[in-house]
């Protein structure tokens, strides 16, 4: 089902002082849409800070992309366009062409759209009907694409990976941080389902 407009932000995550370059280049290839910078440090707090605006603004889809993210083939603004108007998709993401943890999220020319547990953090767009069920609140943002992939499918919302654009994201690059996996590790703790829903995908729990 699609609604026939939504209203879309775009917000960039990005250091200061590095990226710079990719960084600049993102606002342009995503110029058609609004953008929105936040300032604060760490993903986490600029993930709480950006939902609480997409929510007190009125907008209906938020696409986020980190500033590492080198946009490879395909129109990303035709796809976020098409999948902010669709009423069934909770969660989607694009294909890397890079080595990545999870299988599913590897760019294939085969399989042009495909339903799969959660997208990586890096590179994501959320539909409104789905934000609110979202609560991390750790400063560096692990869990968060567990938890809209979990969330997504409980609130029989769709996940989905679309191969036709195809991103690059350097393996490893965001997740080398002792401290985020000490959190990582908590936020299953703290929410025992979405450990079973890992649990259940036979994908590796660090606790």
């Amino acid at each position: 089902m699609k609604s026939l407009d939504a209203r879309i932000l775009v917000a960039i995550f990005h250091k200061p002082g590095k990226d710079d370059e990719n960084f600049e280049l993102l606002k342009v290839q995503l110029a058609s849409f609004e953008i929105y910078i936040p300032r604060v440090n760490f993903f986490g707090n600029k993930w709480k800070e950006t939902k609480a605006y997409v929510l007190s603004h009125g907008y209906d889809s938020l696409f986020i992309i980190c500033s590492d993210v080198k946009i490879v083939m395909g129109d990303i603004g035709k796809k976020i366009r098409e999948f902010a108007t669709s009423n069934d998709i909770g969660v989607y993401g694009f294909g890397t062409v890079n080595n990545c943890t999870f299988t599913w999220l590897k760019y294939n020319n085969i399989e042009q759209t495909k339903s799969v547990p959660f997208i990586e953090g890096y590179c994501f767009g959320v539909n409104k009907g789905l934000l609110k069920y979202l609560e991390l609140e750790n400063v560096y943002g692990y869990g968060l694409d567990v938890e809209m992939g979990y969330k997504s499918h409980l609130n029989k919302f769709n996940c989905i990976l679309s191969n036709d654009v195809c991103i690059s994201h350097a393996y490893g690059k965001s997740y080398n941080d002792h401290e985020a996996t000490r959190e990582y590790e908590s936020f299953l703790l703290g929410n025992p389902h979405i450990h079973k829903y890992l649990k259940d995908l036979n994908i590796y729990t660090p606790v």
